[in-house]
């Protein structure tokens, strides 16, 4: 008799038990895995910093992987991010996209002559910090090459916004309109005419250390002969505000290496570089450039 009131007061139990759980109750729901496109501009511009690091220096030392934490310890989306990268071990498909670009990249500069890894890290050691600049088209720039790359997308988007940026792909103005207020210009957002005389320029004032203020009085009234208010409005950023870009610098150190190969030899790099240009008229700038680094090692 003390068995059965057991066995009912134990299906009682389980029946009060199923009525206190709302019908079709499941368990906690698991967040969304955050994507780099849902981290704020500064932490995501780190990560990619990093990115760029590991695959440049063959790797990451734990060190560094340390520094990012560090870095981004009051950013809490950032170091969830991060967790899933390097605790779970959970390589997000963006972070191999960004993989697979430094290293076309690298190949891409690697093809020009240019160690691609050794000025990135001489550039960074004399570069401000721009922390609102993306690296990755930063090192595309140095690189002398670009990437065809979408703006990278966040799980917190509303679906009706993201037509938004191929609104804005298919809106871009003219490459000689001048930019909109607040954009930071770059070279590569320059007509190729005004890129090439642009990097024409940089190479010539380094190699012979220094032109005259006529020589810049002419580029600008080159572009403006054109109608190139973006290539005026990248100049005025050197000449007027004072903000080199990292692209500029990365041209300066290439033209320097160039400069102290012919000092080695007795030779002025300027007159090298003239009459590079006098046989091989063809050629780019930086084509140039490094048929005289060839001549020259």
């Amino acid at each position: 008799m003390v068995d059965n009131d057991t066995e009912q007061d134990t299906a009682l139990e389980g029946e009060l038990a199923e009525a206190e759980e709302p019908a079709g109750a499941e368990g906690p729901v698991a967040e969304p895995e955050l994507r780099l496109g849902d981290l704020s501009p500064r932490s995501r511009n780190r990560v990619r910093r990093f990115i760029i690091y590991s695959v440049l220096s063959g790797g990451a030392t734990g060190e560094a992987v340390a520094g990012l934490y560090a870095d981004l310890a009051d950013d809490p989306r950032a170091t969830r991010y991060l967790d899933s990268r390097f605790l779970l071990r959970r390589v997000p498909p963006e972070w191999r996209q960004f993989e697979d670009e430094v290293l076309d990249l690298t190949e891409a500069a690697h093809q020009r002559g240019l160690d691609l890894a050794a000025t990135w890290r001489r550039v960074q050691e004399i570069a401000k910090d721009q922390p609102d600049e993306d690296p990755m088209d930063a090192l595309a720039r140095l690189a002398g090459a670009e990437i065809n790359r979408r703006p990278v997308r966040s799980i917190f988007d509303d679906p009706e916004d993201l037509d938004s940026y191929d609104d804005e792909e298919d809106n871009e103005s003219c490459a000689y309109a001048p930019f909109a207020p607040g954009h930071v210009p770059s070279l590569y957002d320059l007509a190729p005419p005004s890129q090439e005389r642009i990097r024409l320029y940089i190479i010539e004032e380094r190699l012979e250390h220094g032109l005259p203020p006529a020589e810049l009085m002419e580029l600008y009234r080159y572009l403006d002969t054109e109608g190139d208010e973006r290539a005026r409005q990248y100049l005025d950023r050197v000449f007027v505000e004072g903000d080199v870009p990292l692209e500029w610098q990365g041209i300066q150190l290439q033209a320097d290496e160039v400069a102290e190969l012919a000092a080695r030899r007795g030779k002025e790099a300027g007159r090298l570089f003239a009459e590079a240009r006098r046989r091989s008229s063809a050629l780019s700038a930086l084509e140039l450039l490094q048929l005289l680094r060839d001549e020259l090692t």
